[in-house]
């Protein structure tokens, strides 16, 4: 239908999202965020639970992708996946241990998946079509995204402005993105 009007419609989707700013309820670094500042657990529902978690920077930097692909190639109008590639997907555990490091405190109550509403163990998404056809990558490694989110928190709270801490933020992303190439 909006092919034939000459309108380009393509859809896209990201993986689990972190980044500085979040402050969303029963998100796991937010709730480790505020846990932790107020010398609290982090209660933590399902860590085995398995999710492609990316850098917000990561699916912003892929929407501008498209977006400017798509002005001019048609041929874009289909459904996208952004993320990491799937060997990268981590567990809750493994991004509560990494935001722990990162944070240098945090203590941790863990559940065994009972808890609270149904949520998928696995959740993944096939990225190979960006990579190949968008030429669209994480460029950020897990660790460095949880590290650079969880001292955006720490400089907040030490008083830095949140604009510069996104400038930086993006910053890291660009000097990594162009050594990738």
């Amino acid at each position: 239908f909006f092919a034939k009007k000459g309108v380009m419609l393509a859809s896209a989707r990201a993986g689990n999202v972190i980044g500085g700013g979040d402050w969303s309820a029963d998100r796991i670094i937010p709730d480790a965020v505020r846990s932790w500042s107020a010398d609290q657990v982090l209660q933590v529902r399902r860590p085995a639970a398995v999710r492609p978690w990316q850098h917000v920077i990561e699916p912003l930097n892929a929407y501008l992708v498209l977006a400017e692909r798509g002005w001019v190639d048609p041929t874009v109008a289909k459904a996208w996946n952004f993320g990491p590639q799937t060997h990268e997907a981590a567990t809750v555990r493994e991004v509560v241990g990494m935001a722990q490091t990162a944070c240098g405190r945090g203590e941790v109550q863990w559940g065994d998946g009972s808890e609270g509403p149904h949520e998928a163990g696995l959740l993944m998404l096939d990225t190979s079509l960006a990579r190949s056809q968008l030429g669209v990558q994480s460029v950020f490694p897990l660790g460095d995204a949880i590290r650079l989110t969880m001292h955006w928190y720490r400089d907040l709270q030490a008083g830095t402005p949140a604009s510069t801490l996104c400038q930086r933020d993006i910053a890291n992303y660009l000097a990594l993105a162009s050594a990738h190439g």
